[in-house]
């Protein structure tokens, strides 16, 4: 039987970022706050000592703790990462953030439906995704490009030395060769995708809407 071992440091540093999230600004507000749900009143010296890893919190005050900062107790003792276990299982085995994941839990039936059926959808994984990766690579490497000239050119301020033209000219040799790769088809490229999206929103509701033509008319 494997025993747990706690990282008083982590848990403090945790601590300490969810008062912070939780609008708790002082020590005392935090102390203000576990005697009026506790019963039980800490100085600000003891709960100071928590978040630096000194000591850790009784385990009925972090109870406590966990209804300001909406979270787990497994959270707070650093046993995993998202403030559930449920999603730190569903980003485990989805590799979705935390976000994510509590925003697909609050869409509505009819929202989560028009998500499913473009997941169930062969175009939107070879001719969205696909195409959405391929303007994200060439996006980063204009902004790749567009940077080392940006820190080949930062030096240059008239009036300039003999050396210094010299240098700017090879430097706006290497803007225009730069520049070259840049591709200038990103704009279609999106518009691509904008398309291929509104196409595929379209053939979905068309064959939903023909199969509900088919019963109404076998009914």
């Amino acid at each position: 039987m494997s025993i747990m071992r706690y990282n008083y440091k982590k848990i403090g540093k945790r601590l300490k970022e969810e008062r912070k999230k939780a609008g708790f600004k002082s020590h005392d507000s935090l102390s203000d706050y576990i005697g009026e749900h506790n019963y039980r009143q800490f100085k600000r010296q003891t709960i100071a000592k928590w978040e630096n890893g000194e000591e850790l919190p009784p385990l009925d005050v972090l109870c406590t703790l966990c209804v300001p900062f909406n979270c787990e107790l497994g959270y707070l003792l650093c046993e995993y990462d998202c403030k559930t276990r449920e999603n730190t299982d569903i980003q485990a085995a989805l590799g979705l953030s935390e976000t994510a994941i509590n925003n697909l839990r609050f869409l509505s039936k009819d929202e989560i439906d028009i998500i499913d059926k473009l997941l169930c959808s062969e175009e939107f994984e070879y001719n969205i995704l696909s195409k959405i990766l391929i303007y994200k690579n060439s996006l980063m490497h204009s902004i790749e490009i567009l940077n080392k000239i940006d820190v080949e050119m930062k030096d240059f301020h008239p009036p300039y030395t003999e050396n210094d033209r010299e240098r700017y000219n090879l430097v706006c040799a290497l803007e225009k060769s730069l520049l070259k790769e840049i591709d200038t088809s990103q704009p279609l490229a999106l518009w691509e995708i904008q398309k291929y999206f509104i196409d595929m929103i379209e053939s979905i509701y068309n064959a939903e809407n023909c199969e509900i033509k088919t019963r109404y008319k076998h009914a």
